[in-house]
């Protein structure tokens, strides 16, 4: 098979499929959830996980009140999630990633609502994190889903 005949291929086979893999949908969607799991997290990166919880839908996820909740610097923070491997932008990544899921097939929110909820600065900024996570824009990965829940 020359070049053209293999992105021709390639080209065929994503319109023929609406869904990522070869799986059915409901596995496609089981794998999603359990990637979509609060992360488990212990130490420095847990007292995170727990502060960007309890903030989630009425306060800002910031690093800068996360630390203030926590009583340290940002720097001290980002220093001691460091010493544990990971990192703040991990972190909250995962937590929101977690919320976006849940928001909008399980509790079916909207778009408007989840963005401001998990405070991302518009919508453009949650559809763009949502495609990093799913390979999915929000709407389409409701549609696609939703009826698998």
């Amino acid at each position: 098979m020359n070049n053209e005949e293999a992105i021709g291929h390639q080209e065929s086979t994503r319109t023929t499929s609406h869904f990522i893999g070869d799986q059915n949908p409901a596995e496609e969607l089981q794998g999603f959830l359990n990637k979509a799991q609060l992360p488990v997290a212990f130490g420095i990166a847990g007292q995170v996980v727990d502060a960007l919880n309890k903030r989630i839908g009425h306060s800002s996820l910031s690093m800068n009140h996360i630390a203030q909740d926590l009583h340290m610097s940002k720097r001290t923070l980002q220093r001691r999630l460091k010493e544990q491997g990971t990192s703040f932008m991990e972190l909250r990544d995962k937590v929101r990633k977690h919320y976006a899921v849940d928001y909008l097939l399980v509790q079916k929110k909207g778009v408007d609502y989840i963005y401001t909820s998990l405070d991302f600065s518009d919508r453009a900024s949650l559809t763009n994190a949502f495609k990093r996570w799913t390979g999915y824009c929000p709407r389409t990965f409701r549609r696609l889903y939703q009826d698998y829940i």
